[in-house]
């Protein structure tokens, strides 16, 4: 997670581990820290503890989880509600086809229900997506965009690696070629 004066970025990467939530609990592992998760009613806190167990060092007096699935989605909104009281959030995360099952379902059922100053990014592969009913639902979803990005083409990654780095013309376009070359155009 990333905490400044302008707001909150949460971050993670579907990483392909089976484990229910093990994505999800990596996400929103930094809510324990952030300003604000103590507006959360200490019933929505005991369910997110639950993906995330290291909210009980904050929070040490925490009622019993429900344990279900709509009860975490409802929790998690909350908790990120109170957070977005005090500071903007942004949930990102990458390569959301390779997180696991649970973790899917959880931001598809939670996507339409973020209100205030929260806002969830999700990078899909297109051709991933199609294997998984959670990502596929999300598509349909109250309040979600999708944009598509097509893939860069060689001068593009150029241009994105003269915006970083002094190189020599001769040594960024042989750089852009092969990054082009070994990402497809996705670097």
């Amino acid at each position: 997670a990333q905490v400044g004066r302008d707001g909150m970025v949460l971050r993670a990467a579907g990483a392909g581990v089976p484990n229910d939530y093990a994505t999800a609990a990596e996400l929103f592992e930094c809510v324990r820290r952030a300003e604000g998760t103590a507006g959360a009613a200490p019933e929505a806190l005991a369910e997110v503890a639950r993906i995330v167990p290291s909210l009980t060092s904050e929070f040490r007096f925490l009622p019993a989880a429900a344990g279900d699935d709509s009860a975490l989605r409802d929790a998690v909104g909350q908790t990120l509600a109170a957070i977005g009281e005090e500071t903007p959030v942004l949930v990102v995360l990458d390569d959301a086809h390779e997180a696991d099952e649970a973790t899917q379902r959880l931001l598809s059922a939670l996507a339409p229900r973020l209100t205030g100053r929260v806002m969830l990014l999700l990078a899909i592969d297109e051709a991933a997506r199609q294997g998984s009913q959670p990502l596929s639902a999300l598509r349909a979803a109250k309040g979600v965009r999708q944009l598509r990005l097509p893939a860069l083409t060689i001068a593009d990654v150029e241009a994105m690696l003269e915006s970083m780095m002094a190189l020599e013309t001769s040594e960024r376009r042989a750089l852009g070629g092969r990054l082009h070359l070994e990402t497809g155009g996705v670097p």
